[in-house]
């Protein structure tokens, strides 16, 4: 329960962000691909991973030794991550997103035949 309550409290907000800086359509492509596929599959390679390092012989401590490494690449993802976003946001005119998000600008005599 606490690790669903904290996806969705922190983890998800945190990941949404990252979509802000990009045109929606891609946005919404990157989204899908990495809400199925990417993220069922980290959940196999996180059981799969277990089963491994217990089957290695490994005790709990030592799984733990394991995890801090790959969190440690996982803090340091997450940082470079947000410098990006930083860049990209500060390229961007105005609110982060809405360069992308705007429809192009139509003049209003758009489609009509000039005599």
């Amino acid at each position: 329960m606490l690790r669903r309550a904290g996806n969705f409290a922190v983890a998800r907000p945190t990941r949404e962000i990252l979509y802000t800086v990009m045109p929606r359509e891609d946005k919404y492509k990157a989204k899908s691909f990495i809400d199925t596929f990417v993220y069922r599959a980290g959940d196999q390679l996180g059981a799969w991973s277990y089963a491994a390092l217990v089957a290695a012989g490994l005790s709990l401590a030592g799984i733990g030794l394991v995890a801090v490494p790959v969190s440690l690449v996982w803090v340091g993802n997450g940082w470079w991550l947000g410098r990006r976003h930083e860049r990209m946001s500060r390229r961007d005119v105005g609110t982060p997103g809405e360069a992308h998000t705007a429809l192009p600008a139509v003049p209003a005599d758009a489609g009509r035949e000039t005599p």
